[in-house]
């Protein structure tokens, strides 16, 4: 059973997200739903989850930038390359990385959309997300949509993550991707949020890729693997002493995309 989300809960202890048009479809916040340290491997490369849904989910690739590649260029670059991205199949593995012996599940998705992602501190992420529910007017005595609970709950337990260095970068991923989640659940629109990346543009730059599975059974399949808290109150609680993702193993960095010739990508 679902947690019951109220506004401005503070007691919330798992964070979900909508989006204005796919209501049905919760994103699940990562750290607060106990599953940090879920990857997915495509093509042999190793990408962090930015989140899982119940219907989908979204890995991230770093971009390389330089004082020569901005933003703005890769913004431009990718929306070039659309074409080539919506609607590719891809086949994933899911796994806990640094507890293969939970062993895994293998699904295949269809790329439904991309967005932009920078790499902001815990500090940061609630200082901008704080900035913007601001001047939408959005305060904690009259929050519909929960967005300052759920701000909460996400910087709480990403701290908490970050005390283990071994979940540090999975879990700042997770974060801004729920960051990204939150405010389009606010009603952000694509260009508030390039406002908002624009003076941070020095942070390092991924692009998350949403996919779809072919049914709900192969959306269940990964659900019933990751157990997110949100639908699972139940579940088998890790090891104190043993925390999601822990291991001496630093996580491998996904590769990112090949830099374009020239000065422009």
């Amino acid at each position: 059973m679902a947690h019951e989300l109220t506004p401005s809960d503070s007691s919330i202890h798992w964070a979900v997200f909508s989006h204005p048009a796919v209501k049905n479809r919760l994103r699940f916040d990562l750290t607060s739903n106990g599953i940090v340290g879920l990857v997915a491997v495509i093509s042999d490369r190793i990408f962090h989850l930015g989140d899982l849904s119940a219907g989908g989910f979204s890995y991230v690739q770093e971009v390389p930038t330089n004082r020569f590649v901005n933003l703005q260029q890769v913004r431009e670059w990718v929306a070039k390359s659309k074409d080539s991205i919506i609607g590719k199949q891809v086949r994933a593995n899911f796994l806990f990385e640094h507890h293969p012996e939970r062993g895994g599940v293998s699904l295949v998705g269809v790329i439904k959309n991309y967005a932009f992602v920078l790499l902001l501190t815990v500090e940061e992420i609630e200082r901008e997300t704080n900035r913007f529910l601001f001047q939408k007017g959005i305060k904690r005595k009259h929050d519909p949509k929960n967005s300052f609970g759920k701000l909460d709950v996400v910087v709480r337990k990403t701290l908490s993550a970050r005390a283990h260095g071994k979940l540090e970068l999975p879990a700042q991923v997770g974060a801004n991707v729920s960051m990204l989640n939150l405010l389009i659940e606010a009603d952000a629109t694509e260009e508030e949020l390039y406002d908002l990346y624009k003076g941070l543009s020095s942070k390092r730059l991924f692009i998350k890729y949403g996919a779809e599975f072919g049914s709900p059974g192969e959306a269940m399949d990964l659900l019933e693997f990751a157990k997110p808290g949100a639908l699972y109150e139940n579940r088998q609680k890790p090891d104190p002493g043993s925390p999601e993702g822990s291991s001496d193993q630093k996580p491998q960095e996904p590769t990112g995309p090949e830099e374009p010739k020239g000065e422009k990508p």
